[in-house]
């Protein structure tokens, strides 16, 4: 009796492509600071980057942990995708509150899959990396170019951390799979002018807080990204390897695109103590889901949150940038859950982005 065995398909073959700077060859000392320091005072005799060698020494021990796809490394195959580690934006803030200096690091990094054949990106994964240090002396530029090395590489706290536990999670996107996208990060003055840091860059702001809902929508939903592109003219990316070659991929048009609105951070009193006092603070957004194209709107919700925290009366200073940071990231997860629960959105527009 003949028994029908399903074929299973094997997973594609995609060639690793190294590191990138994400943006034009010229802008990267400007755009990438430490980064392309860090790349430029670690150079060997080959020039190879520290960037080549750490990425290259990761995915070999961990290629293991990678199921979507099969991973290449300097072997040959007539597959035209590649994968890459880009980095899209590196921010480092530094504010002198009283005695103490506070550095705030931003690191943005996307997974980027590639086909070199019609010079298109096929599926991104971003990783988004926040670290604060509060230090009494200001920090010097080696703490700087260190620190950068060690939000890279190290195994505690890293963007390979990062892409370490995100691996079995890498996938090609079916061309049945539809993509999502941020399109449009707005800014209403209730929430800027809780901004201090950023108050004279508000455009590095919102490339930050897409990147970071990017980097939620991606990890908590299971869906592949595109690349928020308001840096870039049109819908192209441009990627600089570490050979110098410069690369423009055309960005696909997105199914889905995404706008967020922080319209308000507050800070309340709301509880008066002998030692310290309790304030509330809180941040109110709007999401929006729509079709870029035709322009139906498929989802639309203002979501907020809040939290307590206690400040010691004897405390000389008060990080709220830091909480109004945090509240930020908190209301775009409650945002994540609430498209979660809606069952009709969740089936509709969720459910075809999947990663399958």
């Amino acid at each position: 009796m003949f028994v029908f065995q399903p074929v299973i398909p094997l997973p594609p073959d995609v060639k690793y492509a190294g590191f990138a700077f994400c943006g034009n060859f010229k802008d990267i000392p400007l755009n990438f600071k430490y980064s392309s320091a860090l790349a430029e005072s670690t150079k060997d005799e080959n020039k190879r980057t520290i960037f080549d060698k750490e990425l290259l020494k990761f995915f070999k021990d961990n290629k293991s942990l990678i199921s979507g796809f099969n991973l290449l490394i300097g072997e040959d195959s007539d597959t035209k995708i590649s994968m890459a580690l880009a980095v899209t934006r590196e921010n480092i803030s530094v504010v002198n509150i009283e005695d103490v200096y506070k550095v705030v690091v931003n690191l943005c990094c996307n997974v980027i899959f590639v086909n070199f054949d019609g010079m298109k990106i096929v599926a991104s994964y971003p990783l988004y990396l926040e670290y604060i240090d509060v230090r009494k002396e200001p920090p010097t530029e080696d703490y700087k170019l260190d620190l950068m090395k060690k939000l890279y590489f190290s195994e505690d706290f890293s963007i390979l951390k990062i892409l370490k536990e995100r691996l079995s999670n890498l996938k090609l996107r079916n061309d049945d799979r539809l993509s999502l996208k941020i399109m449009n990060v707005y800014l209403e003055d209730e929430a800027k002018n809780k901004l201090d840091i950023y108050k004279n860059n508000l455009g590095a702001f919102e490339s930050i807080i897409a990147q970071k809902f990017s980097d939620f929508l991606s990890s908590k939903l299971d869906v592949s990204v595109l690349p928020y592109a308001k840096d870039y003219l049109g819908a192209r990316m441009s990627l600089v390897f570490s050979d110098a070659r410069v690369q423009d991929f055309e960005i696909p048009p997105a199914s889905y695109g995404i706008d967020f609105t922080l319209r308000k951070l507050t800070k309340e009193l709301y509880k008066e103590g002998v030692g310290e006092d309790a304030y509330l603070y809180g941040a109110y957004s709007t999401i929006k889901v729509y079709d870029p194209d035709l322009g139906t709107q498929y989802w639309e919700k203002k979501v907020k949150y809040g939290s307590v925290k206690n400040i010691p009366k004897l405390q000389k200073t008060v990080d709220d940038f830091s909480v109004h940071d945090e509240m930020t990231g908190l209301v775009m997860l409650e945002a994540i859950k609430e498209m979660q629960n809606d069952k009709p959105f969740y089936k509709e527009v969720i459910e075809r982005c999947l990663n399958k």
